[in-house]
């Protein structure tokens, strides 16, 4: 787990990314799973840097506190029914 510090050396928690095996290991599931349920919409959109991609940790955290909802483009949790 990366993370920038502040210049008093304290993690800024905004700013710790995540690697896609750390995120499947949160949620109990294979990065397989991880990578399709990112195809399908349902996972908060990862940051990439040059051919890296990394998630936020407070995205994902927040996410999982939600109830793990299906997200729309806009990153915006879906109501239920699948309206937006």
């Amino acid at each position: 787990m990366k993370t920038s510090e502040t210049t008093n050396g304290v993690p800024n928690p905004k700013m710790v990314l995540i690697k896609a095996n750390e995120v499947a290991d949160l949620l109990g599931v294979s990065t397989r799973t991880l990578w399709r349920l990112l195809s399908e919409g349902r996972l908060p959109q990862p940051v990439r840097l040059g051919g890296n991609t990394r998630w936020r940790l407070p995205d994902i955290e927040t996410w999982i506190a939600n109830g793990c909802q299906a997200l729309d483009r806009a990153g915006e949790c879906q109501k239920p029914g699948g309206g937006n």
